[in-house]
């Protein structure tokens, strides 16, 4: 059967953001499944819970930046989830500032790791309001991604979390293994 891994982007403090999540076949890329709610962040998380147990708890990532995702993550160790993402200094959920570490990747190189995957048709996108959202979110005159002003970006960043997954975890025929990058010189 279909291994599945999940990503979610939590709405920001500032109230310009919904929740979304994604679900994405971890060999093929497809997305499965998404749900898209502005809703308070622990009602998100029992959703969450809900709908990832009946895709066999896969690997999930929440955004962990701010209140919001701080208040995703907490609900669902409360909840108990089993496959929570966990980094290699201990923390739940994935960070996607300009800074973050580890894993050390950027929100800037996130983004532009997932626009490669979309431009080469890697990954099965199922939803028109994707793409739709796709379509207003560019890099401005400092090269940084953006969604346009008025627009939104959280169908994208919950993609480009689901994304990483697929890096961060590898499949076989046992399930899931961790993989050691390693520099070639």
């Amino acid at each position: 059967g279909a291994k599945y891994i999940a990503g979610a982007d939590c709405a920001d403090e500032a109230g310009g953001g919904v929740n979304d999540l994604i679900i994405m076949d971890a060999q093929t890329g497809e997305e499965v499944a998404e749900m898209n709610a502005d809703i308070p962040a622990d009602e998100f998380a029992i959703r969450c819970h809900r709908v990832l147990k009946e895709y066999d708890c896969p690997l999930f990532a929440p955004e962990r930046n701010g209140t919001v995702g701080g208040i995703v993550v907490t609900k669902m160790d409360d909840l108990g989830y089993p496959n929570m993402y966990i980094n290699k200094s201990g923390k739940i959920g994935w960070v996607t500032t300009s800074n973050a570490q580890p894993p050390k990747v950027s929100r800037f190189q996130m983004l532009k790791e997932y626009e490669e995957a979309v431009r080469r048709r890697a990954t099965i996108i199922h939803s028109a309001e994707a793409i739709s959202e796709m379509s207003t979110f560019v890099r401005d005159e400092t090269g940084h991604y953006r969604p346009r002003a008025g627009t939104k970006s959280d169908r994208i960043m919950s993609r480009a979390i689901c994304w990483q997954m697929r890096k961060e975890k590898v499949f076989n025929s046992v399930g899931f293994s961790s993989v050691q990058r390693k520099a070639y010189v």
